[in-house]
């Protein structure tokens, strides 16, 4: 339920962001962050999902995470550096990838470092 999930957005001043942690999602998650940002005022969404041995991450950037200098591709390819992987897209929405779940940890801290 996306309504309850933006109940738990922060607000770094500039604009809300919501990051999220799921484990073997049968969902889109491109549609999910999609749908999550639109709900965020140009805000950010990013989820990342645990499958088996496998990563699979997005973000969705707004209008206002944009403007502060936010490049979804660039924090998807960062992240798919720390998951061993691939990863790449458009400027307010990227996808990718990886094998190491052991950094999904370090993925999500990095993803609060760079929109703080």
């Amino acid at each position: 339920n996306i309504d309850s999930l933006i109940k738990d957005a922060k607000d770094n001043g500039e604009f809300k962001y919501l990051i999220l942690k799921t484990k073997d999602a049968s969902f889109d998650l491109r549609d999910y962050a999609n749908q999550i940002r639109n709900k965020l005022d140009g805000g950010l969404a990013f989820i990342l999902n645990e499958n088996g041995d496998r990563l699979n991450f997005v973000v969705s950037l707004g209008d206002k995470a944009k403007k502060e200098g936010l490049n979804a591709n660039d924090l998807i390819k960062e992240a798919a550096q720390l998951a061993n992987g691939k990863g790449g897209g458009k400027p307010d929405v990227a996808q990718g990838g990886g094998i190491n779940q052991n950094n999904s940890d370090k993925i999500m801290e990095m993803i609060k470092m760079r929109i703080s």
